[in-house]
């Protein structure tokens, strides 16, 4: 089922605790102590996340497509996500993201 920009936005403010600011596109970001800035933006529309788009806030945020839809489908928590990128991040940080 394709998110909403909103929907994945609200995920990333209120489960994982990232921070925003607003230009064309809404930027997120969040910092854990150990680890390199995680980055991802989203478009300022209102039409689903298409296969394409959905695949690179994947890469962004460091996890595969399931563990994302965890995130979205309330399965998993900013604790497991943390937990993830940190033991087994995809790609891994030594891959530069575009």
């Amino acid at each position: 089922m394709p998110f909403k920009p909103r929907e994945i936005g609200n995920m990333l403010e209120k489960k994982l605790g990232m921070t925003s600011s607003n230009a064309d596109h809404i930027w997120y970001e969040l910092q854990f102590s150990n680890l390199p800035p995680i980055r991802t933006k989203l478009p300022n529309h209102k039409d689903d996340i298409g296969p394409e788009l959905e695949s690179k806030i994947c890469n962004q945020l460091r996890v595969r497509k399931v563990f994302f839809h965890g995130l979205m489908e309330c399965t998993k928590y900013r604790a497991d996500y943390e937990k993830q990128i940190q033991e087994d991040p995809f790609p891994p940080f030594s891959v530069l993201l575009v």
